[in-house]
């Protein structure tokens, strides 16, 4: 009997305990968190924090290269007769161009400068009335940016000299009234 009585809190010590907690791994996961951070901190530190912010006065001169002036390239009125009835369209166009390339650009208005009225013209005289009616006036723009830009362009030469094309006035009214 004196056997049985020392088998039996044996089974109520272990039934009564459960699992105890591994306070060895939480330990040593702890320390690692600890020595992480730690080398984080100093890694942080050591390579330096953002770099200071200067305040600039913002005010940037461009470049001689970068000032674009305007040239006016015609202004009159040409027909368009493509809806079956006879238009007149007051048109103004105008380039802008780099300033160094202005008196090149100038140059060439003057010694061609029926072709390309005669080319403009064919192109206002060939256009839809869409073209001249849409907002902003997109594609007759178009049509004429790359004509003029084929005429100011040098042999050899990869960047345009025309940089927008610009058409202020495009006024139409029926002729044939």
């Amino acid at each position: 009997m004196a056997d049985e009585a020392k088998a039996a809190p044996a089974p109520e010590a272990s039934a009564g305990g459960g699992k105890k907690l591994p306070l060895k791994t939480i330990i040593i996961v702890m320390a690692m968190l600890v020595v992480e951070a730690g080398v984080l901190v100093a890694a942080l530190s050591m390579f330096g924090g953002p770099s200071k912010a200067v305040a600039d006065d913002g005010v940037v001169e461009p470049s001689p290269d970068a000032l674009l002036v305007e040239i006016p390239v015609v202004h009159e009125k040409f027909n368009n007769s493509a809806t079956g009835r006879v238009w007149l369209w007051d048109t103004e166009v105008l380039i802008q161009v780099r300033e160094k390339d202005q008196p090149a650009i100038e140059d060439i208005l003057t010694r061609r400068q029926a072709e390309i009225r005669t080319g403009i013209s064919a192109i206002v005289a060939s256009a839809q009335h869409g073209y001249f009616t849409e907002p902003g006036r997109k594609t007759l723009t178009r049509q004429l940016e790359d004509y003029l830009r084929e005429v100011f362009k040098q042999r050899g030469e990869t960047e345009s000299r025309v940089a927008m094309v610009l058409i202020p006035k495009c006024v139409g009214m029926p002729a044939d009234f």
